[in-house]
């Protein structure tokens, strides 16, 4: 199996300020879309509103680049390219639906 590039995935979600949202495995519902997501240290996640929790218990992960965080009134907001081109890889655990990119993590255990 093929393992993830956690830091290719908070690299993308930061320099185009995507809106992410990640489901842990403890999670009953769908999360929140957060502004951000950071790799606090090795082999954890963490984001405006979880963690930080470790990769392993991570069940999947979507970016939307359709949701972009403002940047503030003085700084132009960057466009991000499409979802599928943030997300171009041979990866088969990759699924787009519309703008959005999701990652089953659980998948790649």
């Amino acid at each position: 199996m093929a393992t993830i590039d956690w830091n290719k995935i908070v690299s993308i979600v930061q320099r185009y300020r995507t809106a992410v949202r990640v489901k842990w495995v403890v999670d009953t519902e769908d999360p929140d879309w957060n502004p951000w997501i950071i790799i606090p240290t090795d082999g954890y996640i963490e984001t405006g509103a979880m963690g930080p929790i470790p990769v392993r218990e991570i069940e999947w992960l979507e970016i939307d680049a359709s949701r972009i965080n403002g940047n503030g009134r003085l700084v132009q907001n960057q466009n991000a390219p499409e979802t599928t081109s943030l997300m171009a890889s041979d990866d088969d655990h990759i699924r787009f639906v519309g703008t959005v990119a999701r990652l089953d993590a659980k998948s790649h255990d």
